[in-house]
């Protein structure tokens, strides 16, 4: 297969960016038919801009039974994803404790998803405000949380992306990794990227000695996003 050029990799990146174009300008040489890859592409992409898309999966009994210990169900929580697989993806503990306060102030319920080996999470909602901290799910239980979310605030990860693919209100928070490649969502719906992007910037390291980057997202500017996005009084759609 013959590797394309840069001319066709700026052709894919203006109608799909980020590493969903980088993925599929390589697929290039390839042919729809009588067309090229490319020109099929720019006409499915004029029809349906592209953009990850999951069938949000229904509520099982076992979920909604977590979501109801937490006083909670669908279409009436805020969810918050803190884990990642770097350290440098994390958001800060205070911060999130902040933003779960806050919400609480506006009468928002919040829904933390912890994951497996990681019992540090479960503390992070204090005891009395609305919602709380989700046991680790297996990953069918927890897509099925994400998708009956009113909103998502998540770091850089495999949540995040599960969130857009299913449309769900999302607030993307970006350390070293470059919002640019991974998160090319804004233009395709109710999504948003919070990113302070240093001189450093992006350096995708997994910890960093000079971690400012995440930090510096300041938690009122989450608040802010989410009051931007729909969600917070819509139902599910």
């Amino acid at each position: 297969m013959v590797s394309p050029g840069p001319a066709t990799f700026r052709e894919v990146y203006r109608l799909a960016g980020g590493g969903l174009g980088d993925h599929l300008a390589r697929l290039s040489p390839l042919r729809h038919g009588d067309r090229s890859f490319v020109d099929w592409f720019a006409a499915a992409a004029a029809a349906d801009p592209p953009a990850p898309k999951i069938v949000r999966p229904a509520l099982a009994a076992a979920t909604r039974g977590h979501l109801a210990q937490l006083g909670v169900q669908e279409g009436g929580f805020v969810l918050l994803a803190p884990a990642a697989t770097w350290p440098s993806k994390e958001w800060p503990r205070d911060h999130w404790a902040w933003l779960v306060r806050a919400l609480a102030a506006q009468g928002r319920a919040t829904v933390v998803l912890q994951p497996p080996g990681r019992p540090d999470l479960a503390t992070l909602a204090e005891p009395g405000l609305p919602g709380g901290v989700l046991p680790p799910l297996p990953l069918e239980q927890a897509l099925q949380v994400v998708g009956a979310a009113a909103q998502v605030v998540s770091v850089d990860g495999g949540i995040m992306h599960a969130s857009v693919g299913m449309g769900r209100p999302t607030v993307a928070l970006f350390g070293p990794t470059d919002p640019a490649l991974w998160f090319p969502y804004e233009a395709c719906g109710p999504f948003r990227v919070l990113a302070t992007r240093p001189p450093c910037h992006p350096c995708h390291r997994h910890t960093c000695d000079e971690f400012i980057c995440l930090p510096d997202v300041a938690p009122a500017q989450v608040l802010v996003a989410l009051a931007d996005l729909p969600g917070r009084d819509a139902p599910l759609d």
